[in-house]
């Protein structure tokens, strides 16, 4: 952790102070030492979807970058072309094509590569799925088929993709769908749907379907600071002022600050003038709130590693065009 002084952005009833954001690549003294020093992640929490962890010591134009990099440029599979053979249902063709283009798919695009425009699907470029279901009823006058979902697409193989997605130490393959009860299509008696689908390659600027991530934010972290004392009924108060339950008091009756980053900077703590010059409101400058909330097919630990390799290779790109440039 940077053992350098915070610097606090504070917040009033009339707007911001000290609004700056230090930018460590403006110091003579930079270095990627001193990046390393002054940078710390730590995590906060950690599920199968949602990633949440604090990141000090940075520039926000980094933090931002990765958030827009975890948002649009990290490559994965999504339904691009549907053939539709039959579609009897009340759902247009291009309706159910773009409900069908949203599944997420499970799948690590590097495993593939990109599809040109003129060249066929194959086992390198693309997953394959097809649907063929007909809704009727049964000897019984049970209907079969009503209710569509995800699960009725099924995954069917191109050349050694069996063998190469399988995973033996598990006993599944590695492709397939994230989830497989998305609800698309209701059909009636007679109704069918005959189609085939095609995944490929690439990445949420061109399309939010190719975006690993259902949302990718962050927020400075918020200091609250209680500069004279409040107790009695005054903290029962400034407890029931707050709508996020950020104050509680203790058993001594004063009022403490509880969990801070409930608070969402609202400012009904300091609105009355009784409380104004009780409480300091403020946002830690370098101190950010990281969330990362994955779509599925990639952990969000792994989108975060994966933001960072696209983020390396541009800066690749642009080192080897400003040393081009340098030459001449």
């Amino acid at each position: 952790m940077s053992s350098k002084k915070q610097k606090i952005i504070k917040i009033t009833n009339e707007g911001l102070k000290n609004n700056y954001i230090e930018n460590y690549s403006d110091s003579q003294n930079w270095t990627p030492e001193l990046f390393s020093k002054l940078t710390n992640i730590e995590i906060k929490s950690k599920t199968k979807e949602e990633l949440v962890f604090d990141i000090t010591g940075v520039d926000p134009t980094l933090v931002n970058t990765l958030r827009r990099i975890m948002i649009a440029e990290i490559p994965t599979m999504a339904i691009e072309t549907v053939i539709i053979n039959q579609n009897t249902s009340i759902i247009p063709d291009e309706v159910l094509a773009h409900r069908l283009g949203l599944i997420p798919i499970l799948a690590d695009a590097n495993d593939f590569e990109e599809k040109k425009e003129n060249e066929d699907f194959n086992e390198k470029n693309c997953l394959k799925f097809t649907m063929n279901v007909k809704c009727e009823k049964n000897k019984n006058g049970k209907i079969i088929n009503e209710q569509i979902f995800s699960k009725d697409l099924n995954l069917e193989f191109l050349g050694d993709q069996k063998n190469k997605f399988y995973d033996n130490k598990n006993k599944i393959y590695k492709v397939g769908l994230v989830n497989d009860d998305i609800y698309l299509n209701k059909l009636a008696p007679g109704m069918e749907i005959d189609l085939v689908c095609y995944c490929v390659k690439g990445i949420g600027r061109t399309h939010a379907k190719w975006s690993p991530v259902c949302t990718a934010y962050y927020k400075l972290l918020n200091k609250i600071n209680i500069i004279k004392e409040i107790n009695g009924e005054d903290a029962e108060e400034l407890k029931q002022l707050c709508p996020k339950g950020v104050f509680i008091v203790n058993k001594k009756g004063n009022a403490e600050v509880g969990n801070i980053r409930e608070c969402t900077s609202c400012r009904e703590c300091i609105r009355q003038e009784k409380f104004k010059e009780y409480i300091e409101l403020g946002k830690i400058a370098d101190h950010y709130e990281f969330h990362i909330e994955s779509v599925g097919m990639y952990s969000p630990e792994s989108i975060f590693f994966r933001a960072i390799d696209v983020l390396k290779n541009k800066i690749k790109i642009w080192h080897e065009l400003l040393k081009e440039k340098s030459k001449k």
